[in-house]
């Protein structure tokens, strides 16, 4: 991942305690949501690991390309063929779990407290699949930290991040 994606520096001295920066700021520890309602059938679940600020570029950057290579997608694809299906999300997870519904990676900055935010995976399945989805992620986050990139996929996802950037630039709301 270094070779490829740069460094992730980590929010603690060498002795493992935590800078001053951090100490001040918000900590997230964490949690769990149960919700339940008869209009959704779905049951969502996300992961997340604590990830750099999106005002370190030199994190930021690689981390936005490590989202569009793990992308993700749903299980039906309205419009026709080609958003996302070569992702990693959608050949290792989508493609080979029926009952999956939806997997997403996403990235979330919280800049107030500048001390970085959560990067994870979101994923839908019907309720009784729930605890078979929790592990398929936590075993998906884990491969991923010692699978290697190919070139053709590294590529792919320089190039999405590239495109998305300019059809952003193009966007009225900018």
């Amino acid at each position: 991942v270094e070779t490829n994606f740069g460094s992730f520096s980590r929010d603690e001295s060498e002795n493992g305690a935590a800078s001053d920066a951090d100490a001040n700021a918000n900590a997230y520890v964490g949690g769990m949501l149960n919700w339940q309602t008869n209009n959704h059938p779905l049951c969502n679940v996300s992961i997340a690991l604590k990830c750099p600020s999106s005002t370190d570029l030199n994190s930021h950057i690689p981390l936005a390309i490590l989202q569009m290579l793990l992308g993700g997608g749903g299980s039906f694809s309205a419009g026709g063929p080609g958003k996302g299906m070569y992702s990693r999300l959608y050949t290792q997870m989508l493609n080979r779990y029926s009952w999956l519904e939806h997997a997403r990676v996403f990235s979330q900055d919280y800049q107030s407290n500048r001390t970085g935010g959560l990067f994870g995976i979101n994923a839908s399945c019907l309720p009784d699949r729930a605890p078979m989805l929790v592990k398929l992620i936590l075993r998906y986050l884990s491969n991923q930290l010692t699978s290697s990139l190919t070139t053709i996929e590294l590529s792919r996802a320089k190039n999405q991040l590239k495109s998305a950037i300019l059809m952003g630039l193009e966007s009225r709301h900018m």
